[in-house]
């Protein structure tokens, strides 16, 4: 009898043990085994881009680009992380830190300078100095998780002269496009927020450099400054555009590029880690 109840005691713990395995595997995520460093663009002493709008009663109001993209990455960083992704951001908050903004549209996320360089603590500021500590950042990433797969993701809102283009665009490194770049791509155009013009989709992916497409040299995204492969530059809408800049002020909207960014992590970690790496 004793023995019956050994084995069966066994047995027991053996399927116990089994099933917290698979619910352990189940709970690793989507995303698992994916590093992803978000470069929330500008911040502190540097806003970047505007536009502004109509508010209560009259009043002007003024969108600023960083408070926006940095809701966005907040956003992502959040679903990225609860599918099991590592995450880092470049740029931190030490104030809002990352909590999500739900404000009706017609209020603006408030401007703030309390954004720093997570690489040294300090304000963040513009120019090639402030450039560096976020592709520093980036690169003693890659050399921490050597055996994963990490992307860079740099979040901005554009601000061209064309007051008609509208919607998402993203440019790439020159030279090999990374995957990452045509799955973004894909899941903007099936959400239908892809740019365009006059009802025509209008150069989704311009390359650092290319001067024909008017896109000028990223440091950003620089091979010899940023040593991820997959990296790529995301503008989230323009600024000059009526519809774009009542856009991103949509906290549903600011959501849904969170989620459509998700999608293409999700298939991009889906490939071949070798395929990744060519």
């Amino acid at each position: 009898m004793k023995i019956v109840v050994l084995v069966l005691s066994f047995f027991l713990l053996s399927i116990s043990g089994l099933l917290r395995q698979e619910g352990h595997a189940e709970a690793k995520g989507s995303l698992y085994g994916l590093v992803v460093i978000i470069d929330p663009g500008h911040g502190g002493r540097d806003p970047g881009a505007s536009g502004s709008f109509s508010g209560p009663k009259g009043k002007t109001v003024t969108v600023y680009e960083d408070e926006y993209v940095y809701d966005v990455a907040c956003r992502l960083r959040r679903i990225a992380q609860a599918n099991g992704a590592v995450v880092v951001m470049t740029v931190w908050d030490t104030k809002r830190r990352c909590a999500i903004v739900s404000a009706p549209q017609n209020e603006a996320i408030a401007l703030n300078r309390d954004e720093e360089f997570v690489w040294d603590g300090t304000q963040v500021r513009a120019g090639q100095d402030g450039l560096e500590k976020r592709t520093a950042y980036a690169n003693k990433t890659l050399r921490t998780y050597p055996k994963h797969r990490v992307v860079f993701l740099s979040l901005h809102f554009d601000a061209t002269g064309n007051t008609e283009l509208q919607g998402v665009h993203f440019v790439a490194p020159s030279g090999t496009q990374p995957q990452i770049v045509d799955l973004l791509v894909d899941e903007f155009r099936e959400a239908k927020r892809l740019r365009h013009l006059d009802g025509e989709e209008y150069h989704p992916v311009t390359t650092s450099g290319d001067e024909t497409s008017g896109t000028r040299s990223l440091f950003i995204l620089s091979s010899k400054k940023n040593s991820v492969r997959q990296r790529v530059l995301i503008e989230l809408g323009n600024f000059t555009n009526a519809s774009d800049v009542w856009r991103i002020r949509s906290y549903e909207v600011r959501e849904e590029y969170a989620q459509i960014t998700l999608r293409a992590l999700e298939r991009l970690n889906d490939l071949p880690v070798k395929q990744v790496r060519k």
